[in-house]
């Protein structure tokens, strides 16, 4: 999809986008906290902060072209599945539903995967034959098809 729209990135949305990822490595590499994010370049991060960005407009805009809302159903059965790796599921299913935070993560994880499915609906899929090396080395050349 990000090769196949044509989108102007607000600049602020790429400076805080870097800003986050700057923020994330310094948090793996021990959880630094005090250390200043302007050590780490931001050009090692503008693609990256490019591709996000870029993928949340277009996500944000199929959500509200679609009206596409959590499904409440698949809103629980999340919850649940999660809550089931635990010692007392019914506590953390409280916990989520108790958390509004924690919830609007998981309703959002399930808007995302309504968004994909909805966009997996109306793909063109074109089956193509290649070899192996021909398939994890994609031809620069040609735009990406969706």
């Amino acid at each position: 999809l990000i090769g196949a729209v044509d989108i102007e990135i607000p600049e602020a949305l790429m400076s805080s986008e870097v800003e986050n990822l700057k923020a994330q490595t310094l948090q793996k590499m021990g959880g630094i906290e005090t250390a200043d994010s302007n050590l780490l370049p931001n050009d090692l991060f503008e693609d990256q902060a490019k591709k996000r960005v870029v993928l949340g407009l277009i996500l944000g805009e199929v959500i509200k072209e679609q009206g596409i809302k959590p499904d409440p159903k698949k809103v629980r059965t999340s919850v649940e599945e999660l809550a089931s790796t635990y010692e007392s599921p019914d506590e953390v299913v409280n916990w989520y539903y108790g958390n509004q935070d924690q919830l609007a993560a998981i309703e959002s994880t399930v808007v995302e995967d309504e968004v994909f499915d909805f966009i997996l609906g109306e793909a063109k899929v074109i089956d193509k034959k290649m070899n192996y090396e021909d398939a994890i080395k994609p031809d620069e050349n040609k735009p990406n098809e969706v």
